[in-house]
């Protein structure tokens, strides 16, 4: 367990563990990726998670996978093609999931090119793509606390099942679902009226880089690449993200920043970018 214990992802190590009789070995404190390597050497790791930063960081350090590894499972973010070829090259098994915490983890885990959605688990889309979930693994709902400290319980309808922000695709083959995520409902903008997957954008880019939308009272949208002061030549990066895009779906400028804003389990924090942004 490298992964909070307050998200899912890494509560979720502890609960399989309990299930399968299995020993979890945790790692706290500030996030080392050289040392994340050696433990699992050292204590025989079978099976861990990860978010896509940490894998990068990995990678970054040319670290050969421990050989008792079995699987890693890549949660919190998009897995970028290229960086899951780098660490398939250095021996990595890793494996794409897509999951949340209302549904206690994972919906869907890649089996090898495709992410098979679990048994457990009924999926539909609606005409937009927007993926509802039902199952008995399905929170019960949500409770809030408001500033006077009260608290507040909003159930979620196990009939009606879960409607979430995510647009995907679903597909069957034979008796098995597939799903391919296709981004989050608020990662898709109108450019001059067009409807532009900025997900899709980001999965073309390094580690240390990011699209991102801002207003723009002409085009509704415009889209600029936030790039870490340390990562490789920007104009490389602008040049492959637009090379084959379509002319709305072009990224338009590039702002160096010191570093990309990340929440506590490496994902980017949007809001403090786009302020930082905008800001500059």
């Amino acid at each position: 367990v490298v992964l909070p214990l307050h998200h899912v992802g890494g509560f979720a190590i502890h609960a399989r563990g309990f299930l399968s009789g299995s020993e979890v070995v945790s790692i706290t404190g500030k996030w080392d990726a050289a040392e994340f390597a050696a433990r699992c050497s050292a204590h025989s790791i079978s099976l861990t998670s990860l978010v896509p930063t940490q894998l990068f960081d990995l990678v970054s350090l040319n670290l050969p996978s421990p050989p008792s590894l079995r699987a890693v499972i890549i949660g919190g973010g998009a897995l970028a093609p290229d960086l899951r070829e780098r660490a398939l090259a250095l021996g990595w098994p890793v494996f794409a999931s897509y999951g949340m915490t209302e549904a206690a983890s994972q919906i869907a885990t890649q089996s090898l090119d495709a992410m098979e959605v679990l048994p457990l688990w009924q999926v539909t889309t609606d005409e937009n793509n927007i993926l509802t979930i039902r199952g008995e693994a399905l929170a019960k709902g949500y409770a809030s606390r408001a500033a006077n400290g009260a608290w507040s319980w909003q159930p979620i309808d196990s009939l009606a099942g879960l409607i979430t922000r995510d647009r995907v695709r679903l597909w069957r083959h034979g008796t098995r679902s597939y799903i391919e995520f296709l981004g989050r409902d608020a990662s898709f903008v109108k450019i001059l009226g067009e409807l532009v997957n900025v997900d899709a954008l980001q999965r073309r880019c390094p580690a240390r880089a990011v699209v991102v939308p801002l207003p723009d009272e002409r085009r509704e949208t415009r889209l600029v690449l936030a790039v870490e002061k340390s990562a490789d030549a920007a104009a490389s990066m602008l040049e492959a993200i637009n090379n084959g895009a379509a002319p709305f779906e072009k990224v338009d400028a590039v702002i160096e920043i010191d570093a990309i804003p990340r929440t506590n389990i490496g994902k980017v924090d949007m809001a403090r970018l786009k302020t930082l942004l905008q800001q500059r």
